[in-house]
C-alpha cells in the first residue's frame, strides 16, 4: 500500500489491530420527517467532508439510535458503492444533532493513542491511489471491499505525537488545496459566463424571440422560417441493425454536449441510406444549425459535413440572407430565454409550434460576417484562459495525493 522503508520510529500495524470499534450501519427503507437524521452516501464529498444541502430523516429505535449513533473522531469508511467510490472515507470532526449513517458505511474507531485524522488521511490517499477501486469485488452495478481486507491493511504508524503533527499539518494544506479549488472553480464558471456576455455584447443582446405577442421584435426582425429551412429529425428503428453500419453522422442526445459550442465533424453511431430511406430523418447539408429542444435544451452545434439528427434537436437550413454560425450565436445567446420556452413536468421539451414561431434580428450578412468574426476572436482568447484555468485544477487535483503520499513517507 504504503512500500519502502519507513522512518525510525515508525512501525507498519494492521488496521484492526488500531481500532476499538468496526460498526456497519444499517438499512432504513423509510423516511420520516421527524426522525434521526442518516448520514448516506450523498452527503460525502471527495474530500472527505460532508455536504448537508440534502438530508434524509429514518425512523429508528431508541438501540438504533445507541447503536449506530455518530461521534466526534468517527472515521466512516464507504465499503460499498461504484468501484470507483468505494473507500471514499469520511472523518466526523463535529455532531450538531444526534445522526446515524447507512449501511454503506463501516463506522471505525479507534483506540487511545491514535490520531483518528491521521487515519482517516491514510484512506483517503489509498483511496485517491485506487487500493480499494482494484482490490473490491463486484457484482452487477455495486461494488464492495471486504471488512477482513479492510482488517489486513498495513498502516505506517509513527508515535501519537507525530501522528497529530502529520494530521495537523495535513489538515492545513488540504483545506488550503480545497480553497484554491473552490476559488478556481469559481474562475471557472466566470469564464463560461463571459462567453455568454461576450456574444450579448456583440449581438447588441438577444437577438432570438418568440411570436408570442409579449416580446415585440421591432424593426430589422424577421420570422426565422423566412429566412432558414426548418428541418426535425428522426431515429431509424433499432431492431434494423443493418441500418446503422455506414457513413452518414447521425447527432444525438450523447454527443451534444460535447459538440456545444463547436462546428460537428464526428458522430458516436452512424446510419445509412437505407436508415435515412426508411424513416422520417433527413441528410442535411453542411452549415445546418441543430439546437437541443428536450433534456439538455438550448445546445447548439454547427453541421460541418452533411448530417441526420434524432428528433430530439430541431434543424435549420439557412438560406442566402442569414449566416450559420450568426443563427448559432443568436441561439447560443438566447439559451437562457429558450429554456424558458420548453415545458414539461419530467424532461423540458421546446415544442414544434413555438420553434415554428421564433424571430431573429436580422442585419445585413456583411454585419452577420463582422459580428461573427468579433466572437471568434473573444472566444479564442477565452480559449487560452479556459486552457490556462484547467491546467491549474490538474495541477490542484494531483496535489492531494502528492501531499499525502510525502507525509505517510515520513518526508512532512
Amino acid at each position: 500500500m504504503i512500500d519502502g522503508e519507513l522512518p525510525n520510529g515508525w512501525d507498519r500495524e494492521p488496521l484492526e489491530s488500531l481500532w476499538a470499534q468496526a460498526q456497519p450501519g444499517f438499512a432504513s427503507g423509510a423516511k420520516s420527517e421527524s426522525g434521526t437524521l442518516q448520514l448516506r452516501l450523498n452527503n460525502v464529498t471527495t474530500d472527505g467532508t460532508f455536504d448537508w444541502s440534502e438530508k434524509l430523516r429514518v425512523p429508528a429505535t431508541d438501540d438504533q439510535r445507541k447503536k449506530f449513533a455518530l461521534q466526534p473522531g468517527d472515521v466512516l469508511f464507504n465499503n460499498t458503492n461504484s468501484a470507483e467510490l468505494v473507500g471514499k472515507s469520511a472523518l466526523v470532526r463535529a455532531v450538531s444533532e444526534p445522526m446515524v449513517y447507512s449501511n454503506h458505511f463501516t463506522r471505525l474507531r479507534f483506540k487511545k493513542g491514535v490520531d483518528p485524522r491521521y487515519v482517516a488521511h491514510w484512506l483517503s490517499l489509498l483511496w485517491r491511489r485506487k487500493i480499494f477501486e482494484h482490490g473490491c469485488d463486484r457484482w452487477v452495478g455495486q461494488a464492495g471491499f471486504q471488512t477482513r481486507k479492510l482488517r489486513e491493511l498495513q498502516l505506517p504508524l509513527p508515535p501519537f505525537p507525530e501522528q497529530q503533527r502529520i494530521a495537523d499539518r495535513l489538515d492545513d494544506a488540504i483545506n488550503e488545496v480545497s480553497s484554491a479549488q473552490r476559488l478556481l472553480e469559481r474562475q471557472k464558471q466566470d469564464a463560461s459566463r463571459l462567453r455568454f456576455a461576450l456574444i450579448e455584447d456583440a449581438l447588441g443582446g438577444r437577438a432570438i424571440a418568440a411570436n408570442d405577442g409579449a416580446d415585440p421584435q421591432g424593426d430589422g426582425w424577421v420570422a426565422l422560417s423566412s429566412v432558414a429551412r426548418l428541418e426535425s429529425g428522426h431515429t431509424p428503428s433499432r431492431r434494423r441493425p443493418e441500418w446503422w453500419i455506414g457513413d452518414v453522422p447521425w447527432i444525438a442526445l450523447p454527443d451534444i454536449r460535447r459538440l456545444d459550442w463547436r462546428t460537428a465533424t464526428e458522430t458516436t453511431e452512424t446510419t445509412n441510406e437505407l436508415g435515412l430511406a426508411n424513416s422520417s430523418a433527413r441528410l442535411l447539408p453542411e452549415g445546418t444549425v441543430v439546437l437541443s429542444r428536450t433534456a439538455s435544451v438550448g445546445f447548439v452545434t454547427v453541421m460541418g459535413r452533411p448530417m441526420a439528427t434524432s428528433q430530439d434537436f430541431v434543424n435549420w437550413v439557412p438560406g442566402q440572407g442569414l449566416k450559420s454560425w450568426y443563427l448559432a450565436y443568436a441561439l447560443i445567446g438566447a439559451r437562457d430565454y429558450l429554456r424558458s420556452l420548453s415545458s414539461g413536468a419530467v424532461h423540458k421539451t421546446i415544442y414544434m409550434p413555438t420553434l415554428k414561431g421564433l424571430h431573429i434580428r436580422l442585419p445585413s450578412v456583411d454585419q452577420q460576417d463582422r459580428i461573427v468574426e468579433r466572437v471568434r476572436q473573444g472566444l479564442e482568447s477565452l480559449a487560452d484562459t479556459s486552457k490556462s484555468l484547467e491546467a491549474q485544477s490538474a495541477a490542484l487535483e494531483a496535489l492531494p495525493a502528492n501531499l499525502l503520499g510525502a507525509a505517510f513517507r515520513g518526508e512532512f
